[in-house]
């Protein structure tokens, strides 16, 4: 696993077309986050969080402007190179789970290792021990359909961090969860991050889970990034 020290954001815009409308999400950002530190991007409903994480983890591309992991930029890369950069890199939790409804918690996580290339069997060990790990010991084999929200979310934490990635992308985490089992699944998130030496960058509307990262920035209409106190 390579360790990158910064993701650096320049003149990034995001803009989207809607049969005769133009939506500018981001316009014009630029801005440097530390990867030394973990980081909470807070702000209301629709100036484009998700939108950021999405072109900052390469799951989006931008309409103009760049995302540079130290010196790499990451929209240099092109199809399988990309790819290959998100698998071996970068993790990413989803609020909604996008969990593979047919397959069980252990496939679920066993899966981008397969698909990487390593044995199966062997894959189906390093789910094992991350699940167990996330407190799913006896729900190995359980489809998603008989898991509970946060342990579907744990789920997604065990997959996220399974190819022991560099920087850990997590899209409003506990958004979908009651309070209580939103601050198990953060301190779960949290511990399992901080054990595999990896940096987690979160949107999140969740005070309580900001205030246990690191670093929280403020985004505001436009894509504006503000250091928060």
């Amino acid at each position: 696993m390579r360790s990158y020290k910064e993701i650096v954001i320049r003149s990034l815009r995001k803009e989207y077309s809607d049969a005769d409308r133009r939506l500018l999400i981001i316009e014009d950002l630029s801005y440097r986050i530390s990867l030394q530190r973990s980081l909470a991007i807070i702000g209301r409903s629709g100036v484009g969080k998700s939108t950021l994480l999405h072109l900052l983890s390469g799951l989006d591309r931008p309409t103009a402007g760049s995302v540079f992991f130290d010196d790499l930029d990451i929209f240099s890369l092109r199809g399988r190179e990309l790819a290959n950069f998100r698998s071996q890199t970068l993790g990413f939790i989803f609020q909604a789970h996008n969990l593979l409804l047919d397959f069980s918690a252990l496939e679920n996580v066993a899966l981008p290792l397969i698909v990487g290339g390593l044995r199966r069997a062997k894959a189906i060990l390093k789910a094992e021990e991350l699940l167990v790990q996330v407190g799913l010991a006896d729900r190995l084999n359980h489809l998603p359909s008989r898991l509970s929200g946060g342990e579907q979310q744990r789920v997604a934490i065990a997959r996220a961090l399974v190819n022991m990635p560099a920087v850990v992308f997590a899209d409003e985490p506990t958004g979908s969860l009651d309070p209580k089992t939103a601050v198990e699944v953060a301190e779960i998130l949290l511990n399992s991050v901080k054990s595999r030496g990896a940096m987690l960058l979160a949107v999140t509307h969740n005070k309580e889970f900001a205030k246990m990262l690191d670093d929280t920035l403020e985004m505001r209409a436009g894509g504006f990034l503000q250091g928060c106190p």
